[in-house]
């Protein structure tokens, strides 16, 4: 069920588009400067734009119902680097970061204001599939 996107709705999408180009900047910039393998900077950005890819698509879609999986998924993708999984994943990427300047932490506040907003909460609490996709970058 598509739903037209109410003026809230595209200020939230916004917000996060906006954090998620700070946080492939940050990946590509840190990256660099802590000597990561191309490979694995490519895919932090891959899996950071899927992300926000998702959450786009969620949010304009609308709520949907709950569904269970009847067979675990078995992706056959080619062997990339290893990211780690799980919620926050992308601070393990970069040790030290607790260390790093406000240009770094300012997108991790902005999403974690963003995650406070009682809209975005109303949001995920109406679409669950919104909540899984925030979990990797909480």
């Amino acid at each position: 069920m598509r739903t037209n996107p109410t003026p809230l709705t595209i200020s939230l999408l916004d917000r996060f588009a906006l954090i998620m180009a700070m946080l492939t900047e940050i990946v590509v910039t840190q990256g660099h400067a802590q000597h990561l393998p191309g490979a694995k900077i490519i895919t932090i950005w891959q899996r950071l734009a899927g992300i926000a890819a998702r959450f786009a698509r969620a949010v304009l879609r609308g709520p949907t119902p709950s569904r269970k999986r009847l067979t675990p998924a078995k992706p056959n993708r080619a062997k990339r680097p290893s990211l780690p999984d799980g919620f926050g994943w992308l601070p393990r990427v970069f040790p030290g970061t607790h260390d790093m300047p406000a240009a770094v932490t300012y997108p991790a506040q902005q999403l974690r204001d963003l995650l406070a907003d009682p809209t975005m909460a109303e949001l995920i609490e109406t679409n669950p599939a919104i909540g899984r996709i925030l979990v990797p970058i909480r």
